[in-house]
C-alpha cells in the first residue's frame, strides 16, 4: 500500500541491472499526456481536472476519488487499459528474461500480467510518516483515508509470491531484495 516502500524497493532492484516497469509513474504520464485518455478523464470528472495550461490537476482528482470509491474504480477502470496496453508495449521493447512490475493495483486490476507477486508489507504508522514527509500538503486524515481505501495487508500477504517486511532500516531492506533476487533469478 502507500508509504510501503514499493517504489524504494524497485530502485534497489532496478540498480542491480533489472528492468523495472513503474505503473504509477506511467499512469500519470499518460494521464496527462495522452489525448484520448485526456478526453476521458475530463468527460467523466469535468474540465477541472486538467489546470488551464494542461497538466493533471492531481490535487481535484485525489479530492474526488478518495471521497467516493464508485469515482476512484471508474478512474481506475478508466486508466487501467492504457497502462495495460503501455506495459505490453515496454515488455516488447525489453530483451530481459525477467522484468518487475511496480504496481499499487496488483489486486485490484488482477490483469494476469504477473507470474509471481512481490508484496511489501509495512507498518501502518511508518507508512503514514513516510507519506507526511513526502507529501506534506496531505493531512494525517488523507493519509488514513487513502489507506481505508487500498486493499488489506491480509489479502496483499494472501495473493502474494514473496513478501518483504519493510519496517527497518535501507540495509535490512537492501538484504531482503538481495535474498528475494537470488531466490527469482
Amino acid at each position: 500500500g502507500i508509504g510501503s516502500g514499493k517504489s524504494t524497493v524497485c530502485k534497489l532492484i532496478e540498480n542491480k541491472g533489472m528492468h523495472v516497469y513503474y505503473s504509477d509513474e506511467r499512469a500519470k504520464f499518460l494521464m496527462s499526456y495522452n489525448e484520448d485518455l485526456k478526453r476521458k478523464i475530463v468527460k467523466i470528472f469535468g474540465n477541472k481536472s486538467y489546470q488551464s495550461n494542461g497538466t493533471l490537476d492531481r490535487s481535484f482528482l485525489s479530492a474526488k476519488i478518495f471521497a467516493d470509491n464508485s469515482l476512484k474504480a471508474a478512474l481506475e477502470k478508466l486508466v487501467h487499459p492504457f497502462v495495460r496496453s503501455d506495459f505490453d508495449q515496454w515488455l516488447l521493447q525489453n530483451d530481459a528474461l525477467v522484468v518487475f512490475k511496480e504496481s499499487a493495483l496488483v489486486f485490484e486490476t488482477s490483469d494476469g500480467s504477473c507470474q509471481e507477486i512481490l508484496v511489501i508489507i509495512t507498518e501502518q504508522e511508518l507508512r503514514v510518516q513516510r507519506v507526511l514527509e513526502r507529501s506534506p500538503e496531505l493531512s494525517r486524515t488523507d493519509v488514513m483515508n487513502r489507506i481505508s481505501n487500498q486493499t488489506s495487508d491480509q489479502i496483499r500477504r494472501d495473493g502474494s509470491s514473496f513478501i518483504i517486511e519493510n519496517n527497518a532500516d535501507k540495509t535490512t531492506l537492501e538484504q531482503q531484495v538481495d535474498y528475494f533476487l537470488a531466490s527469482v533469478i
